[in-house]
This record gives structure tokens, sequence and C-alpha cells, in this order.
């Protein structure tokens, strides 16, 4: 607790006799809450014989006028309470609102802000084979604009170092205030895909399909629900330019429906995919100088030299990863029941794949920006679950 205090006045506003004893702890600091919170417990009654209500309220504080006003909760009445009223235990204390050396910090959207908007077109072509066989080809792409994003306005622009990287000088513009978050709307994206098909309609106890899917997906901020600072340089965002993070150039998927020798059935479904992508960043945050960077995998990209060459954004690449599920069932009677019994592995082959999973395996070189870092592009994060298998019966009506 940072501040507190309790006042026992008369309130002419209150009918009668009224009085009201009121008690209030502000804590500025991130807490269980995550966030500022206010508590206010007031205890009012008018009369002597009067039980009162004690009014309790928990909530965010807000500015008003430099003085912090009423909770954002609503407030909750309790009635009828017995007793006297509240007991103060000490005397009124230094009460600053807000305390002293809190130095605000604020948020607003952009005055230009606009809603995302995404242009799709499509081309595709499906052909029969024959023989139950079908075989399609499709080509989409998909672009995107005016996609949130966050800057702090509050951080003069920015110098480019002799590798393009902006460079900031550590000074706020108005040093009386923190980050002044501003949610603006200059992310685009573009996503590109060419998918390959193959079909075979069930006959004679067999029926699959399978697809092979290429693609590209490129943006500038994969951060749009994010409320942390998202671009690098607000004055040019596509230095953030680059691979999403969602980027997967190959995926193949196959899945399939067999009838085996004494009438159970067989399915299951086959992924085989590329790895997700990943930036080489700087841990020197110095760099830069900016007061709300932060070294890590999302957010503004405090992307790294490598020999002598400015690292690509989500220019790294996680192993690729493949995965097999099978599931056999069986329908019999039981009586005049039909029951059905199921099997089911998922991870058949129990294969494992691994991806970088922290700020400190994509930092290229030590904390002395000179030393390789040994943990560099070193894969922590399972992709998947590992084999599981159960058992099932299943009755049907």
């Amino acid at each position: 607790m940072q501040y507190a205090y309790d006042d026992f006045d008369r309130h002419s506003h209150l009918p009668g006799n009224a009085l009201q004893a009121h008690f209030a702890i502000y804590n500025p600091s991130f807490g269980s809450f995550g966030k500022p919170w206010w508590l206010s417990v007031t205890k009012r009654r008018a009369e002597a014989r009067d039980p009162g209500a004690v009014l309790v309220r928990l909530g965010e504080p807000r500015a008003a006028r430099g003085l912090l006003a009423e909770p954002r909760r609503p407030e909750r009445v309790l009635r009828g309470q017995r007793g006297r009223g509240l007991r103060l235990r000490h005397a009124p204390i230094d009460n600053d609102s807000p305390p002293r050396g809190l130095i605000p910090a604020l948020s607003h959207f952009d005055p230009g802000f606009e809603d995302p908007r995404t242009i799709r077109a499509n081309l595709g072509n499906e052909r029969e084979l024959g023989g139950d066989l079908a075989a399609e080809l499709d080509l989409l792409h998909a672009r995107s604009d005016s996609l949130a994003s966050n800057y702090d306005a509050d951080v003069p622009a920015s110098v480019r170092d002799a590798f393009g990287r902006p460079v900031y000088s550590g000074q706020r513009i108005n040093p009386a205030y923190g980050p002044i978050l501003v949610r603006a709307s200059p992310a685009r994206s573009d996503y590109l895909a060419l998918t390959a098909a193959l079909r075979r309609r069930f006959r004679d106890g067999v029926q699959f399909q399978a697809h092979y899917t290429w693609s590209r997906d490129r943006s500038n901020d994969d951060n749009e629900r994010s409320g942390s600072l998202t671009l690098t340089d607000p004055t040019d965002p596509d230095y953030d330019w680059g691979l999403s993070i969602r980027d997967v150039p190959h995926r193949f998927v196959a899945s399939g429906v067999f009838t085996l020798p004494f009438d159970p059935t067989a399915s299951g479904i086959f992924t085989a995919q590329s790895g997700s992508p990943y930036t080489a960043l700087d841990p020197v945050v110095g760099f830069h100088n900016h007061p709300g960077f932060a070294v890590g995998p999302h957010g503004a990209q405090t992307r790294a030299v490598v020999d002598g060459v400015l690292a690509p954004v989500n220019g790294e690449r996680n192993a690729a990863w493949t995965n097999l599920d099978l599931r056999v069932t069986r329908r019999f009677r039981i009586g005049g029941t039909r029951v059905e019994g199921l099997f089911e592995v998922f991870n058949l082959l129990n294969t494992g794949a691994f991806r970088v999973g922290h700020a400190d395996q994509q930092e290229v070189y030590g904390h002395d920006g000179v030393t390789p870092n040994p943990e560099f592009g070193l894969a922590s994060v399972l992709v998947g679950a590992p084999r599981q298998a159960q058992l099932g019966l299943r009755v049907v009506f």
C-alpha cells in the first residue's frame, strides 16, 4: 500500500444528522490485479438508531482534474449492517493524489484510425480424372491494409545507424509524461498461396484426399491485438516489413477412410509442414535508446546485424514437423443393441518437434554484442503433443 486516507464528516447533503466515515486505499503499483487499484469503504447512517449502509468500491482509478475520481466499477451497497460505524485507527496521513513521483502515461486512438479491410481474389480449376478421382488447383491472393499498430508519440524522431536501424535519443518529448501509446492503422499484410488437391470418392472401401499448399505470408505488424509497442519506427512502418510469424511455406495434409478385413474401418490424417519463422535479435538493447523497447519475439524488432548485414524480419526458420493420427472402429451387436468400439492414437509415430520460444534463443550474440550466443536457435518449446492412445465404446440407439 502506497497511499491511504480516512475521514469522518457531517455531510449537509444527507438528511438529518447524517454522518459518513470513509476509508480508502490506493495502490499505483502493478500487483495481483495487473494494474493500479483503488479500494474504498464508506459507512453512512442518517440517524443514531439507523443501522445505515456500508458502501464498498473496488476498481481502477481514473484521473480527473489532477485528482483520483470515483472508481470505474459499479459500487456494491451492503444494507442493514450493525454497529456504530467505522472505527478510525489512525490520524489522517499525507494524501497526495496521485502520489508524488508517479509519472502518468496516456493512450488514445489516432484521429485518422481506420477499420481494417481485405481484398481477396482466387482462381481455381477442378477436373475429373476418371476412376472416381478428381484434381483441383487453386490460387489465392489476399491483401489487407489499415491493420492496427501501436507507437509511442512521446518519443522524438529517430536517426538511422550504418545498417539502417533506427536510433533514438533516449529522451521523451515531454518528460512529465511516460509513454503516450497511440493506436493507429498503418500496418498491412500480403498473402499468396497455391494449393493442389487430389480426391477419391468412396468406392471399394477406399476414400482419400490430399492437399499440398505453397504459401508466402508477409506483413509489417503481426500484433494487431497487442497493447504494447509494435512499430519500430512509426515514420517508416515498412522497416518491419517481412515474413509474418504465420508464414508456413510448405504444408501437406492427407486423410482417408479404409475398410479392413473382418469389417473394421480405419481412418487417419497425416500432416507435414514447415516450421514457424523467427527473427535474429540483437541483445544490446541500448543501440536504439528507445525508452519503451525491449528485446523479444513480438513487438518492435531489435534486429541483429549478422556478417555485416541487417537480419531480415523472421529470416530464421524452426525445424519442420510431421504428425499422424489414426482411428480404428468396428460396429457389432450385443443382443438387440448396436455398439461401436473405437481405438484412437494421436501422433502415432511419436514424432517430436521443437521451436524457439524465448528471446534469449533468438539473440545472435551475448550481452556484450560480440560473443556468439551458444543458445541461438536452440529450440525449447514442444510443437504438438507426445503419442496418446485411447479406447472407447459407443452405444448406438
